[in-house]
């Protein structure tokens, strides 16, 4: 079992893990993350960033809603995750402005997470 402090720095407090991600089928060093978790979300979110320093083409591209009902067309990506021992590969992703990523229900309905509010730890159990 991992376990996270929340980010204090959004209000509410918001759980957040760490993660690595590289791009799938290249051979680059993968880079820490701070990912929050979100069990509403469609879809994994990386940074613009992300895709602009590793270069990487798109892999599809998608219809999405965002928060605001505004809809839009956005490319795809190929991404690999680890959160602690756990690997996730070729997780298709997004790019938003946001500077962290934002972790959807494909990942998270492969691990165990507790989320202790009052605490403000989000525990991941089967990394």
């Amino acid at each position: 079992m991992k376990a996270f402090p929340y980010e204090r720095s959004e209000q509410p407090p918001a759980p957040y893990l760490d993660l690595n991600i590289r791009p799938c089928f290249q051979s680059v060093n993968s880079l820490a993350q701070h990912a929050k978790i979100d069990s509403g979300a469609s879809m994994t979110v990386i940074s613009r960033a992300l895709v602009d320093q590793w270069q990487i083409t798109p892999f599809s591209a998608v219809a999405m809603r965002g928060y605001d009902g505004q809809v839009s067309t956005r490319p795809t990506y190929l991404v690999d995750l680890t959160i602690g021992k756990r690997q996730f590969s070729q997780v298709e992703v997004t790019l938003s402005p946001r500077t962290n990523v934002l972790l959807r229900r494909d990942v998270l309905n492969q691990l165990r997470v507790t989320l202790d509010g009052p605490q403000g730890v989000a525990e991941i159990h089967n990394v």
